[in-house]
């Protein structure tokens, strides 16, 4: 059975962002630290959570085709000594992410994927009750066609 093109997405996602070598921000990696689905708080730092958003159709160039927006966020979790050191690590581990995703805007599969738009933002997690953790946070809107709608 074949993968629908959303799990393709979602998995692409998190191959690009695993950053094995080390982001050039953050000097970080994620590997073996993402899970897809959403996380309250991380099991260790750093970690990452993807999480699918919507995925939403509009008429396609064609009749019988639909051009689908697919949204995803990343929830990156990192941790730093005091308030100023979370966020910018945070902000710097989103950019390393940022710059992964656009690397390849078909993010390796451009027989699915047309392009990708990315936005970030970053907080101290004590805002939210997650003590010591910098939290980074990418929303990725993800451009594809189908014949279905899915």
């Amino acid at each position: 059975m074949a993968d629908s093109k959303i799990r393709q997405i979602a998995n692409a996602i998190k191959t690009k962002i695993q950053l094995s070598e080390g982001g050039a921000y953050s000097s970080q990696t994620l590997a073996n630290a993402i899970v897809i689905g959403a996380v309250i708080e991380p099991p260790f730092v750093p970690y990452a959570s993807i999480v699918f958003a919507q995925s939403s159709s509009d008429f396609g160039q064609t009749l019988g085709r639909y051009r689908i927006t697919a949204t995803f966020e990343i929830y990156l979790f990192i941790g730093g000594t005091s308030v100023s050191d979370r966020t910018l690590n945070a902000m710097d581990l989103a950019a390393d992410v940022i710059d992964a995703l656009t690397a390849d805007r078909q993010l390796g599969i451009p027989s699915v994927v047309d392009d990708i738009k990315c936005a970030f933002t970053a907080e101290d997690g004590d805002r939210y009750g997650i003590e010591g953790i910098g939290i980074g946070y990418v929303q990725i809107e993800v451009y594809y066609q189908t014949d279905t709608g899915s």
